[in-house]
């Protein structure tokens, strides 16, 4: 008894300090079924951190259809 309530509160504290579920689980040598488990069971909940957005230009039309060409163009000459 006195270790799960050790597992809880290393638990507990591993995601106040935004460590992913499946890393506590590997640290405290848990299945991250159980850790989701006790996470539930406790109230915790777990939100992972927003992923950074990249901007990324879409290509033209003209630069499509130049590509699609080319494309075209080098299988039929191999």
């Amino acid at each position: 008894m006195v270790w799960r309530e050790n597992q809880r509160y290393a638990l507990m504290k591993l995601i106040e300090a935004r460590t992913p579920p499946a890393e506590a689980a590997k640290q405290l040598g848990l299945g991250r079924s159980t850790v989701y488990r006790e996470m539930r069971r406790l109230g915790i909940s777990y939100a992972a951190p927003a992923r950074r957005a990249v901007a990324v230009e879409a290509p033209t039309r003209g630069e499509r259809c130049r590509r699609a060409v080319e494309d075209r163009r080098s299988r039929n000459t191999g």
